[in-house]
C-alpha cells in the first residue's frame, strides 16, 4: 500500500482528486480498508488514487460519491479529467493512462528527445513543424498536455525512466539555437537524476536493433510489460507476451551497444559545447 504523503492539490486534477478523496475519507472516519470495502475496490487501489499514482475509474468515483455523500463531486472531477485528455489524439489517450500507472519506462527514440524530457520550447517547435494547420491556441494545448504528462516524474516515487536516444537527436537544432541550448541543458540536468538512465546511440554503432523503429516499454507493479509504437496519426499498444518479449529483447540489444550512461553524459556535454560555439 502506498505510503501517505502530501500532495500539491493544485498540481493537476489527478492530484486534487487524490487529496480531496483522502480529506473526505478521513472526515468520514474511514480507513482506506473500510472505504475500499464499502466501494468494493481494494484498499491498495484507494491508496494509489489518494497519492495520485492511479487514475480512478468513473465507476470508482461514483461509488466514492455515494459512500461519502459528496453530491457527485468525484464523478465530476473524473469527467473533467477525461476533458483534459481531449488535448491528446484519440489514439494516444490509452497510452497516457497506462503511462500514469507504470513503475518503469524504457524508450528508444531516433527522431526527437523523449516527450517526458522535452522543454516547453522544444515541444512547441516540434508541434508547430508537425501541425502546420493548427492555430497557436491548438499548439499551446498540445504543449500543455505534453508538459502535464511530465508530472509523473515529479512524484515522490516516480517511474524509473531509461531512455536511449540516437546521436542525430542531439545534433538536430529543433527550435533554433536558443531553444536547442535550453533543451540540451535540461537533458544534461535530468540525466544525472537518480532513477533516470540516459544513453546515446552513436553513429559509430552502425546497424543496430533500433533501426527497425522507435518504441516504448511500460513496466507495471504486477510484473507485466506493455509495448507501444506509433506513426504520424496512429499507434499500437503491444500486450501479447511474445510480442512484448521481442520488444524487450530489442531494447536490451539497443542499450548493450549504446554508450554507457557516463559516456553518454560526456557526449552530451560535447554536444552542448558544439551548440554554444557553432550555431550563433
Amino acid at each position: 500500500m502506498p505510503q501517505a504523503r502530501v500532495l500539491d492539490p493544485g498540481s493537476s486534477l489527478l492530484a486534487f482528486f487524490g487529496a480531496e478523496l483522502r480529506r473526505r475519507r478521513t472526515a468520514a472516519g474511514l480507513s482506506q480498508d473500510q472505504l475500499g470495502h464499502a466501494i468494493t475496490y481494494s484498499a491498495a487501489l484507494v491508496g494509489r488514487v489518494e497519492v495520485g499514482e492511479r487514475m480512478p475509474s468513473l465507476d470508482l468515483a461514483r461509488r466514492c460519491d455515494d459512500v461519502l455523500a459528496t453530491g457527485g463531486l468525484f464523478a465530476h472531477l473524473r469527467q473533467s479529467m477525461d476533458s483534459d485528455m481531449h488535448a491528446y489524439p484519440a489514439w494516444f489517450r490509452e497510452f497516457v493512462e497506462r503511462e500514469r500507472d507504470a513503475i518503469s519506462i524504457r524508450e528508444f527514440n531516433a527522431l526527437a528527445i523523449p516527450g517526458l524530457l522535452q522543454t516547453e520550447g522544444y515541444a512547441r517547435a516540434l508541434f508547430r513543424a508537425g501541425r502546420p494547420a493548427d492555430s497557436d491556441e491548438e499548439i499551446s494545448q498540445h504543449v500543455a498536455a505534453r508538459l502535464e504528462r511530465q508530472r509523473i516524474l515529479d512524484r515522490a516515487k516516480p517511474p524509473i525512466l531509461w531512455a536511449v536516444v540516437d546521436e542525430g537527436v542531439l545534433r538536430r537544432p529543433v527550435g533554433g539555437p536558443a531553444v536547442f541550448r535550453d533543451q540540451l541543458a535540461h537533458l544534461a540536468k535530468v540525466g544525472r537524476h537518480p532513477g533516470l538512465v540516459l544513453q546515446v546511440m552513436p553513429f559509430s554503432a552502425g546497424a543496430h536493433a533500433g533501426l527497425l523503429g522507435e518504441f516504448i516499454l511500460l513496466g507495471f507493479a504486477d510484473g507485466r510489460d506493455v509495448g507501444y509504437t506509433e506513426s504520424v496519426e496512429s499507434a499500437r499498444l503491444i500486450e501479447q507476451p511474445d510480442e512484448v518479449a521481442a520488444f524487450t529483447l530489442a531494447f536490451d540489444m539497443i542499450r548493450a551497444v549504446a554508450l554507457s550512461p557516463e559516456a553518454s553524459l560526456e557526449f552530451l556535454a560535447r554536444a552542448q559545447g558544439e551548440i554554444n560555439g557553432g550555431l550563433d
